[in-house]
């Protein structure tokens, strides 16, 4: 519709995810994410997929969601998705631990949809590359508040902090 968004995606360091698994204390250095418009909380295909791995991956994972809900208390109204990762190695329809890592998220009270995705892909006759990235911005950008008109706060729940619109028609000029 020719609409121009300004996207902002971190990446945060895994030991950083380790240390708030391992130590609540550590949960101050994730603070900022209160201020978060959307959460992509990333999950590897591959661990859910190697049965060796899945439980001991899933017992991460509930730690990790427990942790973020209870002790950083991110917003569970934010639009969150669940991304499952390198979708191209891994038989995405049998894919077990899906559904238990949904089913954590919701008894912490987020609200989260599951999207799998490759960034890259190893075999693009099952998966094409860039699987899932499309679907997980168009559903951020679907569940955020519509926009206010010029000049106004726009409503981001607790997390605005300042943010508005100008246009050259809204500044005084001196000349």
């Amino acid at each position: 519709d020719g609409e121009e968004y300004h996207l902002l995606l971190t990446d945060l360091p895994g030991e950083w995810y380790s240390g708030l698994i391992n130590r609540a204390e550590t949960a101050e250095r994730f603070r900022f994410l209160k201020r978060s418009d959307a959460i992509i909380f990333v999950v590897d295909g591959t661990q859910l997929a190697d049965s060796s791995k899945r439980h001991f991956e899933l017992n991460q994972i509930d730690l990790l969601l427990r942790r973020m809900a209870q002790t950083v208390s991110i917003e569970l109204d934010v639009p969150f998705v669940i991304l499952i990762s390198k979708c191209d190695k891994v038989d995405i329809p049998n894919l077990q631990g899906v559904s238990e890592v949904k089913a954590q998220a919701e008894k912490y009270g987020f609200k989260p949809v599951v999207i799998f995705a490759a960034s890259i892909s190893s075999d693009t006759k099952k998966t094409i590359p860039g699987k899932g990235i499309h679907e997980t911005i168009a559903y951020i950008l679907d569940a955020q508040p519509k926009k206010q008109t010029t000049l106004e706060r726009p409503y981001v729940g607790n997390r605005s902090f300042g943010k508005y619109r100008f246009s050259s028609t809204d500044v005084e000029t001196n000349e």
